[in-house]
């Protein structure tokens, strides 16, 4: 047979062994440029790409941190919990590993607090959350937010934050 005759190939170069030490969870691309970063260095940017400026996905959390003066938020607690009013198949368990997985109950956070000292009634969704979807929770809390700016007698700041990649 021919394959029997043919030589097999010794290689010709050794596999080297990866010398460089890379932390892993520590670098981030840029979708928009390509480029490898540091994460701490687009932490520290505001999560934006200090070679292209586009815009990294941004925890909840840190997204209101950013935007409220220090320690003056205060979240809206009404004990709203997330319903399967069409029996949608395996959707308690997809809003389970949603919870776990992103460390937020539901894609809309709202509160009072202050923006440069001016008193403001703020809701930040996070698409993180089934794409920011606005289910009868969220549209409850948008809602009461609406109404508390209204009682308070402040302004109504609504961010809503999408990640398209």
């Amino acid at each position: 047979m021919i394959v029997d005759k043919i030589k097999k190939r010794e290689p010709t170069a050794k596999r080297r062994e990866n010398q460089v030490d890379i932390q892993v969870g520590k670098w981030v691309k840029c979708e928009h440029c390509k480029e490898i970063l540091y994460k701490e260095t687009v932490r520290a940017n505001d999560s934006i790409c200090p070679n292209c400026g586009a815009y990294f996905r941004m925890h909840i959390n840190r997204r209101l941190s950013s935007i409220i003066d220090k320690d003056t938020y205060q979240k809206f607690d009404l004990n709203i919990d997330t319903t399967n009013p069409l029996d949608i198949e395996d959707y308690p368990k997809k809003i389970k590993g949603l919870r776990e997985k992103t460390g937020i109950q539901e894609a809309v956070s709202c509160g009072i607090g202050e923006i440069k000292g001016e008193k403001v009634v703020i809701c930040v969704m996070d698409s993180g959350f089934l794409m920011g979807s606005m289910g009868i929770v969220v549209g409850e809390k948008i809602t009461y937010s609406v109404e508390k700016a209204i009682e308070f007698r402040t302004s109504f700041d609504y961010f809503l934050y999408f990640w398209w990649s």
